[in-house]
């Protein structure tokens, strides 16, 4: 089998992940803002909100770890306008999951934004996910909780 030349393999994946690490870094926020613009945020613009921490088994993962992160209730509070009752979240590679009103007011559901104490890397599919941390170690019997996990989020869109 022959090798790819080193030269050749950096000159093509190391701009796919400059490209990768660059766009994943940021998200937006659109819809029914405090602000009425569509915004730019990172990670960090939820340190404003307050992290919680969750020690919490990941099913993706299949592991233990300590998130941190904001209630998707206090996110939509503290970004949001009045009045929000749906959020629709894209990830980077197309995924979608959304969110009601009664959802976040009935269940913990955390956005969150560091792992084990750092931030989520999009190496790790950061810059943020959505997670449940009452989720436990088993998979939930119709399995709408599991396909609402999402990560390498994109864009977050808040709705009337």
């Amino acid at each position: 089998m022959k090798r790819v030349p080193t030269f050749l393999f950096l000159a093509i994946f190391v701009p796919l992940l400059m490209f990768a690490n660059s766009t994943l870094k940021s998200f937006e926020l659109v819809g029914t803002t405090k602000s009425g613009k569509p915004m730019s945020l990172n990670a960090k613009d939820l340190l404003e909100i307050g992290l919680k921490n969750f020690q919490m088994y990941d099913p993706y993962l299949e592991r233990d770890v300590e998130y941190s992160g904001v209630y998707l209730k206090d996110f939509i509070d503290y970004f949001g306008d009045d009045g929000v009752e749906k959020v629709t979240i894209r990830a980077a590679d197309g995924y979608v999951s959304e969110f009601s009103k009664g959802e976040w007011d009935a269940q913990r559901i955390v956005v969150v934004c560091k792992m084990n104490g750092k931030f989520i890397d999009p190496a790790d599919y950061g810059p943020l996910k959505i997670v449940y941390p009452d989720y436990g170690k088993r998979r939930d019997d119709d399995g709408s909780i599991f396909i609402k996990w999402i990560w390498m989020i994109k864009e977050i869109k808040l709705a009337k």
